[in-house]
This record gives C-alpha cells, structure tokens and sequence, in this order.
C-alpha cells in the first residue's frame, strides 16, 4: 500500500494542477482474500440496484436518490431475484427446484462474508454531473459493456467506482465512460459531454505518471493500471485499436513490473485487472497476428486458481465458470502464439502440425470437458413468450428451444458464443496452414453463432449491453455467412444496430466489408441513406476519423489492417455465392477509400479545445524511461545500504 509520507509529498505538487473544484477523496481499501474469513462469493447474481427507465439531465441530482443521500454500493440490502436484471431469471422455467437454487445462491452470497468486504463510499463533495455519471454507471451499466462474460463480486458496478472516487484520473475516465454511454442513450447528447471528461483523464494521468512513477505494488498502482484499462475500453468503443494498443502495451508495463502470475490472483480486484488486461492483448494479436505482450504462464494461473477453487468449492457455479472461461482464454492465446510464430518462421511445419492438431483437441475437449452444472437443461430457455415476432428476412430461428441459457447459466451464453467464435477462427486458420479449402463447416458455425447472438438479444429477460457483449464474435461469424443479398442484409442490420449503441467498428473493418460485399455505401453507414443512424454517432465517426494516425511500427500497421483476419480474404471472389468465399494466399487490397461523413452542424474538438488528447506511445515512452531511471536508482540505493 502507499505509504503516509508518499501521499503527503505529492500532495502540494497536485494540488495546482487539480480542477478548481477539488473533491474529499476517500480511500477505500483493496481486499486481498485472505482477510476474508470465509472464500468470497461466487454467486453469479450480481448486486445490482434495481434499473429506473427515467433519467434526469446531468448535473442534477443522481436517479433515484436524494442530493444528500449516500448511493449504495455495497450489498447490505440485497435485491429480490425477481427485481435483479443482472444475471436474468424471469419468466424462463418452470422448474420451482431452479428458482430455490437460484436462491441458495443469492443466499451464499450473503452468508460468505463478501458484502463487508467492500467498505462503502462517499461522493457526495463531488460536482453534482459527476455524481449523476457515477450513479448512471452504478445502475445502468453492466459488466456486459466491459464485454465481461462474468462479474460475480460486482467489481464493475462497486469496488471500480469505490476506488474512483479516491483517485482523479480514474474518477474522470470511469465518469467519461458513463457520460458516453448516456450520450449513446440519449441520442440528444453532444460528443463534447464526455470528451471532456476523456480529456481530463489522460491529462491528470499524464501529470500523475510524471509525477509519481510505478515502482511498486501499492493502491496507487492498482489504480493508475485500471485508469489506463478504462482508457483503453474508451478507445475500443471509438474503433480506435492503434490508440488501444499504446494503452494495452502501457499497462503491461505496470502489471508485469509489480506483479507475478502468482501474486496477481490474491485480490478479486487484481484478478479482475489481469482479466480485463488478457482480452486485449489476446484479442488484439488474433487480430494483428502477432504474439501476447504477457507470457503464457499469466493465463494458465486464472486457469489453475479457478480449477483449485472449484474443487474446493464443488457448489459454487461460478468458480466453474471462470474456470471454463480462463482455459478457452488460455486457448485462444496458445492459437495466436502458435500462427505467428509460423508466420515468422521461428517453428518448422513439422513442429506446427504437431502444436495445431493438438490445440484443436483441446478446442474440443473444452466443450466436452465443461461440468455437468454448466449446461443444466433446467435453465435452458424453452420459450420466448413477449419477444418481437420472427422477422421473416431472419437467416437464422433465435427462438428455437434449448439454444441459451437463463439464471445461473446466463453467463455461459457467453463462454459458449466466444468458444464457437475461437473454434471457428481456428479451423479457418488451420485449413489455410493445411492449404486446403476451407470447410462449408465453417459456414454451420457461423451460423449457430449468430442463432445465439441473436437470441440472447431476442430474449425479453435479456439485460443491458448484451448486444455489446456479443459483438466480437458476431462480426467474425459474417465472415463466413453466404455472400448473397439476404445474408449481406441481415449482417447489415446487426452491425448498424450495434454501432447505434455506441462501439464504433474501426474504418479498416467497415473498407474490408464494403469490398467483400461489393456495398460501397457501407463506408459511410451500414444502411443504405443513412437509416437509423443516429447524429451523435455520425459526430463520433467524424471525430475518430479526424484523430486517426498512422501506426509508428508493425504490430500497431498489422492490427490496425487487422491482417490476421483479413490476409486470405479473397476479396475478388464476391461475385461467387459459396459458403466462405476464401482463397488461399490471396491478400487484399490496402487501397482504402476514404469515408466522409456529412455533418454540418458537427464542430471538431481538437480544432476548438484540447478534448480529445490521446496517450501517445510517445508519452508512455517518456513516463517509462523516467520510471526505469527511478527504478534502477532504488535498487542501487537498496544495494549500498544493504536493505
């Protein structure tokens, strides 16, 4: 932890850089788990408040409580399962034994001793908009924004905000992140109501880490990591990925310096961070077709921590769900390890078979492995009773009996999605490495993803941001859907919907699309003439675009060109209406065209103010090298007086 006198001797350096409306931060405590007298809970139900569909304007007081009311953070009244929308349970099944087991779950939550282990916080001495935002985030926003499959101690909508409050730079990105969000909602908000917020973040980060270097594992640590982490989910949503992967490779930096793959699992917060760190960097080199920035050890420890938890746990559901969880992770690293180092020649043909047949095994085996508990035809979805009715363009019946998962197992939907969606980026990469076409099986996958995708959208139970959490693996589905018009329609559809809630697919992926399909109005939106685009989406677009810059190096060109996804792509064959429409060896074009947005009412920020700074590679060099120097001078300073 930071010590009294680190705090108190950077506290009259910060205080003229801080907003003239200073705010009383509280420090919250991180919880290892060992003071916790009795495991934490591993209950999939999250405590969340009730959801409140009316919103006031930001600024006034938070939706549904007082200006002097503390908000509840923490779970001392705990929601009946018929009011919490966070892990869905209504209206599903009729199996009254479900319902008491959903309950007994609720009811560990409760008895483990986790509800104390999150102290509470007090903000209101923060400017009232900023109290708005946090509650907005407390209450609106669920883990499936995050494109979190699981967050049974609720770090997302407690302990992040707790720790925000005591922290500036965390406080304004979870804030800006919540502001755009509620823009994306409003559909009236300006882009300028949470580019501010953006903007103050990675300005008070920025004095922060020039300030006050990383040497050591401490609060503050922990805090600038999940700054930089909420920094970068920012940029996902603005389809900005060369941006994200200075964040990504910034906070690898940090966790890799402080921490071990050992010492990371000690605190639910430290593993939540290690989680939420691991999708980028093994999602950003699928993409980018290059290696982790962590070793593989960092993923088989989530995966041996969750396995022994669950053997000592055997009823608690969720340690066996984020047990699944880590060894698809695990798996899905292992697959982009092991096509990029063939891709630079650094294993033979011999020694890559050898590797790839026995990581699609293991592909296999994970969904042959899952425990009985996790697929339980009790919480299957039997009926749809109150969705909208089947929309006969639809390629796919999302309200076939049996496809998803309600209750306890509604974070499997999720697990499963993302497994078909990796099996599926396997076999294709596979039969490009055998050099045989690939197989109309991949166009049966394809399909039962989005059956699920579209499914657990349909469902009347569903919850906030489930489309969002489900978008990576649909929009690698439609690569392998027929080209025709009724299937290049639906995917239409589905990519303008999930813009419409605010994460912006990058240019590079919309150029890739629009030549496949040969639409080159998708360039500008989804749908032909603009329908239902939203004009705060249209602004963002324009500010994305106007922010861009061209990678510094290969990893950040080959993401940005998403060149593992896209090299064999055969972008000439469209007029062709097979399953896949792939060649081997064939590489797209990188002719670009240029998509312009028509806005006239839209102002750029960065022409009238600094909103919008961004955290250059070149800034985090300037923090590291000074953190490097630091680093080394403490250790010769330990070495001379022997400490």
């Amino acid at each position: 932890m930071s010590s009294t006198e680190e705090d108190s001797s950077d506290e009259d350096t910060e205080e003229d850089a801080m907003p003239t409306e200073r705010v009383k931060m509280t420090e919250p405590r991180i919880v290892d788990d060992s003071q916790v007298s009795s495991p934490p809970s591993t209950v999939p139900f999250s405590r969340r408040a009730s959801i409140n569909g009316s919103h006031t304007a930001p600024g006034r007081p938070p939706v549904g409580r007082k200006a002097s009311e503390t908000p509840s953070l923490i779970a001392d009244k705990s929601p009946s399962i018929a009011t919490d929308r966070s892990t869905p349970t209504s209206g599903i099944f009729n199996a009254p034994s479900a319902l008491r087991m959903a309950q007994r779950h609720e009811a560990n939550a409760e008895s483990s001793g986790m509800s104390n282990s999150i102290p509470n916080v007090d903000w209101t001495a923060l400017p009232r908009e900023l109290q708005f935002y946090l509650s907005f985030h407390h209450e609106q926003i669920t883990y499936h924004h995050y494109a979190f499959k699981n967050d049974a101690s609720c770090f997302l909508r407690t302990t992040l905000i707790e720790l925000a409050v005591s922290f500036e730079p965390l406080l304004y990105a979870v804030v800006g992140f919540s502001a755009f969000q509620y823009a994306i909602r409003d559909r009236t908000g300006r882009i300028q109501d949470f580019l501010q917020f953006y903007d103050r973040s990675v300005s008070s980060l920025l004095r922060h880490l020039k300030q006050r270097p990383i040497i050591q594992c401490d609060d503050v640590a922990v805090k600038t990591l999940l700054t930089i982490l909420q920094l970068a989910t920012i940029e996902e949503y603005l389809g900005d990925w060369v941006n994200l992967l200075s964040h990504q490779r910034a906070a690898c930096n940090i966790l890799t310096r402080i921490y071990t793959p050992s010492s990371i699992m000690q605190s639910d917060t430290t593993r939540t961070m290690l989680a939420w760190y691991t999708r980028f960097d093994v999602f950003a080199g699928i993409l980018g077709g290059y290696e982790t920035a962590i070793g593989r050890e960092w993923l088989t420890a989530p995966e041996q921590y969750y396995g022994e938890q669950s053997r000592l746990h055997p009823d608690e559901l969720s340690y066996k769900i984020e047990e699944a969880i880590a060894r698809n992770t695990l798996n899905a690293r292992d697959m982009g390890t092991l096509f990029a180092r063939r891709a630079k020649g650094a294993v033979s043909d011999e020694e890559f078979f050898v590797e790839n047949r026995s990581l699609g095994e293991r592909f296999r085996a994970w969904r042959s492995d899952l425990h009985p508990s996790l697929t339980d035809s009790r919480f299957a979805i039997t009926t749809f009773e109150g969705a909208p009715k089947r929309d006969p363009e639809d390629i796919v019946d999302p309200y076939l009996p049996g496809v998803i998962y309600a209750g306890p197992l509604w974070q499997m939907n999720f697990c499963l999605i993302d497994w078909q969606a990796t099996d599926l980026m396997h076999r294709y990469q596979s039969s490009l490495a055998d050099q045989t076409r690939p197989s109309d099986d991949l166009t049966k996958l394809a399909l039962q993803i989005c059956q699920a995708c579209e499914a657990v959208e349909l469902w009347p139970g569903s919850v906030e941001g489930t489309v969002l959490a489900t978008q990576a693996s649909l929009a690698m589905a439609t690569l392998f859907l027929p080209k025709d018009a009724r299937h290049i329609s639906w995917s239409r559809r589905k990519y303008a919907n999930i813009e419409s809630l605010g994460f912006i697919y990058p240019a590079t992926f919309r150029e890739k699309l629009a030549m496949m399909w040969e639409e080159p109005d998708v360039l500008d939106w989804w749908l032909p003439n603009r329908e239902s685009c939203p004009t705060i989406i249209q602004s963002i677009r324009s500010f994305v675009d106007s922010r861009s810059r061209e990678p510094q190096d290969v990893p950040s060109r080959d993401l940005k060109r998403m060149k593992a996804l896209f090299s064999a792509l055969d972008l000439a064959d469209v007029q062709q209406n097979n399953a896949c429409c792939l060649s081997i060896g064939s590489t797209s074009s990188d002719a670009s065209p240029v998509m312009t947005v028509a806005n006239d009412d839209f102002t750029n920020p960065l022409e009238t103010s600094t909103w919008g700074a961004r955290m250059r590679a070149s800034e985090y060099r300037v923090w590291d090298e000074t953190m490097s120097n630091q680093q080394q001078q403490q250790h010769q300073h330990q070495h001379l007086f022997g400490q």
